[in-house]
């Protein structure tokens, strides 16, 4: 129960660094990139990184103001083979909160698809290196 317990309570962020992009975007340089698809790549890269971070965020809010309280609650961490804890995992209201928790991340990877998030920042990469 230790195992799943860390588990169930592990999150990742995604946290780009968008100082280059914004600065570029809001310069004059801007002018000088003449492939459109870099440009509308640049262009939207805030807006479907936004879509993925309110998907991120809705996760992370629920693992904090929903399932956190019930689960300090609920578990007492020191004692593994307490029934209370038994009881407590095995509970409708947990699962509830698991599959909630399975769903809030499927959201996020399907954001990540659905947004193109992966092709986009790959585009962006190709796009940029220089020419051989």
């Amino acid at each position: 129960m230790r195992v799943y317990n860390r588990l169930m309570w592990r999150n990742k962020s995604f946290n780009p660094k968008n100082g280059a992009v914004e600065a570029l975007l809001n310069s004059s340089s801007f002018n000088l990139i003449k492939n459109d698809t870099l440009r509308r790549n640049l262009i939207s890269w805030k807006d479907v990184l936004g879509d993925y971070l309110e998907e991120e965020q809705f996760a992370v809010n629920f693992l904090n103001n929903e399932y956190g309280p019930w689960a300090r609650a609920s578990f007492d961490p020191d004692i593994s083979d307490d029934p209370e804890n038994t009881k407590a995992f095995f509970s409708k209201r947990h699962r509830n909160f698991i599959n909630q928790r399975a769903g809030d991340l499927d959201n996020n990877i399907n954001t990540v698809k659905e947004e193109g998030v992966v092709a986009m920042i790959n585009d962006i990469i190709r796009l940029t290196e220089p020419k051989q």
